[in-house]
């Protein structure tokens, strides 16, 4: 008994083996493939980016210019699609470049840090509700809504308060706050809690793409 119990074991080892040994072949061929469809398609949202930023929409605003745009929409789209690399590097890329033929040079080092660090946190956020094991993030879309919603009151009091240029002792630049900034955070706060709110009836992968849709 003990011997035919040997040889089941023996025979499921060697088969689970030859199917590893299989699975690893067939991911060493599809490598070359998958890296290049990656390379495509951060090329092509790089293109989509850069285009986006043509369509720019201005704010009315006391202080500075500000605009939207659909650029970091689709950096976020690329990092929820495929990865958080191709979402950077796409972002970085496409709107960089934008800066850097449009006037805007001097912004460009800025963009490119900023749109790859928002592709790379999109993806890992993401990345944790692929988890087998991944828990509900409605607790912590509570509390980024909260943290951006106080974030706007206090941005928003200190521009009542003291005024949009704000002088801090020690630092020759003043420290201009738009009410767009604060506006827009709470705005931004409020919607992802109505977001948590909804999220508790959707599938763990749903609930952290909504997350990491609003970092």
């Amino acid at each position: 008994m003990y011997y035919n119990d040997c040889n089941i074991e023996k025979s499921f080892n060697s088969k689970h083996e030859i199917v590893s040994a299989k699975e690893d072949e067939f991911m060493s061929k599809n490598k070359p493939k998958q890296s290049l469809v990656n390379i495509i398609v951060t090329a092509l949202f790089a293109a989509i980016c850069y285009v986006a930023l043509f369509f720019m929409i201005p704010l009315p605003s006391p202080v500075g210019n500000p605009f939207i745009h659909l650029g970091n929409l689709f950096v976020i789209l690329a990092a929820l699609l495929f990865s958080g690399t191709v979402g950077g590097v796409a972002g970085s890329i496409g709107m960089g470049l934008f800066d850097l033929t449009h006037g805007y040079a001097i912004y460009a080092p800025k963009t490119f840090v900023l749109k790859l660090g928002i592709g790379l946190i999109v993806g890992y956020i993401f990345s944790k509700g692929k988890k087998e094991n991944a828990k509900s993030p409605v607790k912590w879309m509570y509390i980024s809504s909260i943290s951006l919603i106080l974030i706007g009151v206090i941005t928003m009091w200190l521009s009542l308060a003291k005024g949009n240029d704000i002088v801090i002792t020690g630092i020759k630049d003043h420290l201009t706050i738009s009410p767009v900034l604060y506006i827009f955070s709470i705005v931004l706060g409020a919607l992802l809690c109505a977001a948590a709110v909804f999220a508790k009836k959707l599938p763990i992968k749903i609930q952290y793409a909504l997350l990491a849709s609003f970092r």
